[in-house]
Formats: structure tokens, sequence, C-alpha cells
């Protein structure tokens, strides 16, 4: 049967409570392999990625929503100068249609035909120029006039869209300001302030916050109804615009060029059509997702009314280890200590902290607020953790290491409890004999910078610059450095400029911030990991949210492989670090799609894979859903990436379980259907050639169960091979068509000089006499 998906929406206790943690399923023991039960068409979740960061309050959440107000800024004013533009044609083209008037009547003037110039010749060609440049330039005018309901349309997009998008931008803003200012004041308060005053303060910061996530969800509603009507408005203004032209030049024969992009254009229409019906559908799931997500928040962040929980005297190591934390990973805020250059006054200021895989760090909103910053991870064996009951803040906890102090404050007693035990748990964890074997011990007794050093945190606090380096040198001596990405597009300039730089991003990621084009790009350059880091922070999020799920279906995907690409494992393993991903008989072409394939699946992709094929399609899961995405396919796997509203699925299906894949074109897109034994995918394809896609992913079905699978090298070969037998095929059907419409034309004429010869006198075919 065709698989379902469901709506990840819920309240999530081990989620919405201002962290992540990783779930209780990652610590049993791995389920047994079975292939049988791994198919491509599988149960799913859309998980609704926007909505869980909007109510983590995450610094990927403020840095997007800043980024995407400046893009709508200047999308309102691109708008209205297109607007302008659209006013003016009309008088622009009255301007051109007296200049050829003008030019037309001076083209053959009366006098021409008093003597000196032949007239049977010299003034008939003159007149026929006139007839024709009349037609032209007619035409043309016609074609470059524009329908007055395309300006009547952007108008009504600015007054409606736009103007609603500011008013809740405004609220949120209001209510952002509102929210800081109380949990800075609340956390502020002296630990000899009144427990039953702090009870109320926490109140009224809970009432606060509850505003606050309101606004920050309405505000993700707005821009998801905006970008859907942004989209829809400018398609249908492009298609009218077409429409003009084709109704102009289209029955004049004016040659497969216009026809070709005229057709494209109708497929961009249909696509606009299919995925605008297919999101109205997701409406009901995603004020569904969103009132579940704010109820949610508010049992979470209900503040406790135990006069106990707010009394620092009597918090010991007793009390502080009085808590059912199984938990080896979190996420969430809490506030650091730490001074300027220009003053010893103490300060304190908003930091998202994180514990995964032996490290912890931090994740900043830049200087500009348009996108995230990292500092370095810091192994867990490094740090020595301890409540620091000699602040004046409430629930100070104290991480010292060889390097540096640091001191930062929970919002309560609970959050107090959980990050000292999450750090305890983990201590334990990587104390394990499996921690050492598979390298996680060596990962925790270290310190690594930043990943890529244009994330770097530039943030000039004391604490924050001692927690950011440019290279970190580890205890054994080896030297760790962040890789800078501009002195990588410098070096391969000419490549980034033919290849990257207008290619990417292809896919409409789940987050955008001022640098999610650079993090994209940034893949080429680091290996995946499961750490967070600012590269995932501005595509992704506080996590790679579609992993979560996707490691659950994909489990042991890797066991019933018959067999793996063990010459690209090895390249990989041994060029990686000389800047040198990609082999040199790897398409360029294809360099963008790979990379957008690991910025989306990180640690999902197998070591070895590259992306062999890749198109955009309309995927239908089962007979009622319709998901807009991309599909990335390697040597073993396909990889879905679907995104619609904010909801966010990741799929891995192993190819070896497909049997076959057939097409049939429609009149504005290609049906293409994937069959595997349990049913069938439906893919709508509108823009990609769906002949090639079937041949390739045909060939890869035949390769992957063959006895002497193709490696790599030998799949690209033979897929430049399916590549140009199209292109063969495609001219020869287009020469045909010609010379079939040429020899209909060439009857006519023949029909027409028949019907004269028969009907014509005699004397016209007779010789002419010449009088003596």
């Amino acid at each position: 049967m065709p698989s379902t998906s469901s709506v990840e929406s819920g309240p999530d206790p081990n989620i919405l409570s201002s962290m992540v943690k990783s779930p209780k399923s990652d610590k049993s023991k791995p389920l047994p392999s079975q292939p049988h039960q791994e198919t491509l068409l599988h149960h799913f979740k859309l998980i609704s990625v926007n909505f869980k960061e909007a109510a983590l309050d995450s610094p990927s959440f403020r840095a997007s929503m800043n980024h995407l107000d400046l893009q709508i800024n200047t999308i309102e004013q691109w708008l209205t100068a297109l607007a302008s533009s659209f006013k003016k044609i009309p008088k622009y083209l009255k301007e051109v249609q007296s200049y050829s008037n003008s030019f037309l009547e001076h083209l053959v003037p009366t006098f021409i035909q008093d003597g000196i110039i032949d007239q049977e010749y010299t003034v008939t060609g003159l007149n026929t120029t006139l007839d024709g440049l009349k037609t032209v330039w007619g035409l043309s005018i016609q074609a470059l006039s524009v329908d007055a309901k395309n300006l009547k349309s952007i108008e009504l997009f600015k007054r409606h869209h736009v103007i609603k998008y500011k008013e809740t931008r405004k609220r949120y803003e209001d209510y952002q300001a509102k929210y800081d200012k109380y949990l800075s004041i609340y956390l502020s308060s002296s630990k000899s302030k009144d427990p039953l005053m702090v009870i109320e303060d926490a109140k009224q910061l809970y009432q606060v916050r509850k505003e606050y996530i309101h606004a920050s969800l309405d505000l993700v509603i707005e821009i998801q109804n905006l970008s859907k009507n942004l989209n829809k408005l400018l398609v249908g203004v492009n298609t009218d615009l077409w429409r003009n032209k084709w109704n102009i030049f289209g029955s004049r024969g004016v040659g497969d060029a216009i026809k070709e992009e005229w057709d494209k254009i109708q497929r961009i229409q249909s696509w606009n059509d299919s995925y605008t019906l297919a999101i109205e559908k997701l409406n009901s799931d995603m004020l569904a997702a969103r009132n579940q997500v704010e109820e949610g928040c508010h049992i979470q962040f209900q503040p406790s009314t135990n006069v106990n929980d707010y009394k620092s005297t009597i918090i010991n190591n007793r009390t502080l280890r009085d808590i059912d934390e199984p938990g080896v990973e979190k996420h969430g805020y809490l506030f650091m200590k730490t001074w300027t250059e220009k003053s010893s006054k103490p300060i304190w200021v908003h930091r998202w902290a994180f514990i995964k895989n032996g490290v912890f760090g931090l994740l900043v909103v830049s200087p500009s607020q348009t996108f995230v910053q990292e500092t370095d991870k810091i192994g867990i064996l490094l740090c020595n953790v301890r409540y620091a009951p000699n602040e004046d803040r409430r629930f100070c906890f104290e991480i010292r290491t060889n390097d540096f102090t640091a001191v930062f404050q929970a919002e309560s007693l609970v959050e107090l409890k959980s990050w000292l035990k999450v750090f305890e748990n983990e201590k334990f964890r990587i104390s394990g004999p499996e921690a050492i074997s598979n390298g996680l011990f060596n990962i925790a007794s270290g310190r690594f910078p930043p990943i890529i050093s244009e994330f770097s945190s530039t943030v000039d606090t004391v604490i924050d610059q001692q927690l950011t380096n440019a290279k970190v040198t580890l205890a054994g001596g080896q030297i760790v450095a962040a890789s800078s990405l501009s002195n990588h597009l410098e070096r391969f300039e000419d490549f980034f400029k033919k290849y990257m730089y207008f290619e990417i991003p292809k896919i409409c990621p789940p987050f955008m911030t001022d640098t999610t084009k650079s993090s994209i790009m940034a893949y080429c350059l680091t290996s995946p990991t499961q750490i967070p880091n600012a590269l995932t922070a501005n595509i992704w999020g506080s996590v790679n949210w579609g992993l979560y799920y996707l490691h659950d279906t994909a489990r042991d995907s890797s066991t019933y492989l018959t067999g793996k690409d063990a010459e690209m494992i090895k390249f990989q393993e041994e060029h990686f670090e000389n800047d040198k991903f990609y082999p040199d008989f790897y398409p360029k072409e294809y360099v963008n799609l790979d990379i957008q394939m690991r910025a989306l699946f990180e640690t999902a992709v197998e070591p070895g894979e590259y992306c062999v094929l890749s198109y955009s399609c309309i995927w239908s899961p089962n007979s009622k859903q319709e998901l807009s995405g991309r599909c990335f396919v390697t040597n073993y796997h396909m990889y879905f990436y679907m995104q619609a509203l904010g909801f966010v699925a990741l799929f891995k299906g192993f190819l070896g379980h497909l049997v076959s894949v057939e097409f049939v074109s429609q009149k504005n897109y290609d049906l293409m259907k994937v069959y595997n034994i349990d049913g069938v995918i439906k893919m709508k394809v509108f823009l990609d050639d769906a002949i090639c896609i079937k041949k390739k992913l045909v060939y890869l079905i035949n390769n992957i169960v063959s006895d002497k699978p193709k490696s790599l090298e030998g799949v690209l070969a033979d897929f430049s091979d399916i590549e140009k037998e199209i292109a063969v095929e495609k001219s020869d059907q287009k020469n045909l068509r010609e010379i079939s419409q040429l020899s209909k034309g060439l009857s006519s004429k023949s029909l027409a000089s028949e019907k004269l010869l028969l009907s014509g006198e005699t004397s016209s075919i007779l010789p002419v006499r010449v009088a003596e």
C-alpha cells in the first residue's frame, strides 16, 4: 500500500522545554536489520520546523525572521519599481508608435512617383517594406503592451499582504522587546529577594512569554502566506505576459525557440497550480500544529508555585541531584556572565548553549542580527562543572577549564538541575568502553574551533572572545584550525562563478538567513557532523530536525547493501583534507547538487556516495497528499527532501527495493511512477527531462542488482552516453517534425499551383511573339 504521512507537531516535552533531547530510543539497542521492511514507501512525519524553532525562540529563528524582514522590504521596493515601470509602458509605446508612423510616412513620400525613380520595382520594393514594417512594428507594439490587471494584482498584493505582514511584524517586535526586558529583569533579581515576590515575577514573565510565542507563531504563518501569495502573483504575472506574446506570435510560425519558452512557462504555471492546491490541503494541519505547539509551550513554561524552588538557601548537592534526567543531550538558553574591554562591571548576556556528542558549545546571533555564529566546542571531559552558590543571582553554575572560567545562569531550579545532570550523564557515557572505541572519548577530551572561520563568533565581550579561536592546539600537539570559505572561493573562483553562485540554493531550505547560501557552499569543505554548528543553524535551525526522524526509519540501511563503492570511500578519506573532495571525472555541474544533498542530509549520506541524478518534483506518497520537493539519487539511495508551509520531511530509500519506473507525458507536466514491492510513488515533473530521469533510474536499478555493480566512474560514463542518445533522439524528432511541416507546406503550394494551371487561360502559357 502507498505510504501515509503524519504531521509531527504536538507538544513534545523532550523538545519544547527550551531544549532538545535525544530520543530515548537512542539509548536502546539497535533493531535487527530487516531490509524487506525498509522500502521506499514508508510512513513518514512532516516536521513543523518553523513552529518548533519559534517555540524555542532559537538564534536561528531570530536571525531568520530579521533576514526575511530585510528581504520582504527589498521585494516591496522591487514591486513598487516594477509597478512604476508597468505604468510607464503605455506612454513609451505611444511614443514609439508615433515615431514609427512618422518614419513610415517618410519612407514612401508621394513625390517619388513623379518620374526619376523606377515605379515598377524600386517604388514597389519601398511599398513592400512599408507594409512589412507596419505589420512587424504593429505586432511588436501590441506584444509589448501590458494588461492593466497585472498592475492591479501587484498593487493589491502590496496593499493587502505586505501591509498585513508589517502589522504582524510590528506586534512581534513589540512583544519580543517586552519579553527580553522582563526576562532580563526577572533573572537579575537578587537571591535575597522574597521568594513569594519572585513567584509573582515568574507568573508575569510567563504571561509575557505566552504573548511573545503567540506573536512569533503569527509571524511564521504570515510569512508562509506571504511567500505563497508572492509566488502565485509573480508566476501569474509572468504567464500573462507570455500569453499575450504567444497569442500574437504563436500562430505565425515564429519557430521552436518561442514555443519552447512558452511551453516552459506553462509548465511553471502548472507547478504553481499544483503546489497551491497541495499546500491548501496542509492548511488545516498547519493551524493544528500551531495550536498544539502553543498549548505545549503553555504547559512547559508554567512556572513552579512551590516556594522552595526559589529559595537559594536550601540548594545543596542532594537537592541538585533530585531529578529524573536520563538525557545525554541538551539545548537551550542560558545567561552568561561576562565583561567588556571598556568596563570591569559584569554584564549578563543571553546565549544558546548545547551539550551533544561529548562537547559543550554556544550559538549566537551575529552582530547584524541576520545569521548565526558559533564558538569553540569544548570537550566535556575538559570541563569541571559545579553549582555556583557565591553568585548574587539564582540558579548559577560554573564551567572551569584550564583555559577559561565561565559562569552561566539557568532560568529555574529544574533547568539548573537538568544542565548539571546532563553534564554528568554525558561524562559517564563517554567513560564507557564503547565511547573509547568509536573515538568519542578523544572528541570529549579536546577543544575544537568553529568549522568555518567566517562563522566564528564576532561578539566582542571578554568571555565570548575566550570561547572562540581560529585554531586550537590539542593535548597531543595537533593543531586544529578553522577552514576559510573565502580563501577556498578565491582559489577556485572561476569554478564557483560558473557552477555554484547562481545554482545554490536550488532547494528551499527550512530556514533562510543572510548566510544560508554560504553555509550550503561550506559543505564542500567540511565533513558531516552530528554536533550542532553554525552551518546547520543557518539551514535547519538549532538541530537538523529531519535527521531525528530519518535515522529512525533508515536504521541499519547500510547493513544490507550488497557492496559499497570502496574506491570512492578511499578517495574521500585520502583527499578530503586537501580541498579535493570531487574526483576529476565527476561532472562539475553536479557539484552544486551534491553539496545541497549533503547540507540537507548531513550524516545520512553514506560514505563514498555522490549525487548522480537530481530533479525537482511534486511527490504523491498517497492518494490524498502532494508534497513539493527535490530528489537526490546516488548509486545506492534516493534521498527526498520535502518542504511546504514550514513543514519539512527527509526520506531515504534503498534503490534495491525499486522494481521499475515509467512515465506518462501530460499536457503541462510528466507523471512519473516509481514501483516497488509495496506499491507506487507518483511524481509530477515539470521542468526536468522525464525521459532522461526514467532511463537513468532504470539503469541504477539494474546496476545495483547486477553481479558486478559499476563504480561511480562507470555509472557517470554510462549516464553521459544516455544523455547523448537522448539528445540524438530529440534532434531526430525535431528534424522529422520540420520535414513533416515542410512537406505539408510544399503539398499545399503544389496543390495551389495545379489549380492555377488547370483554371488559367491557355494563352498564359503560350510563348510571346515579338512584333517584327
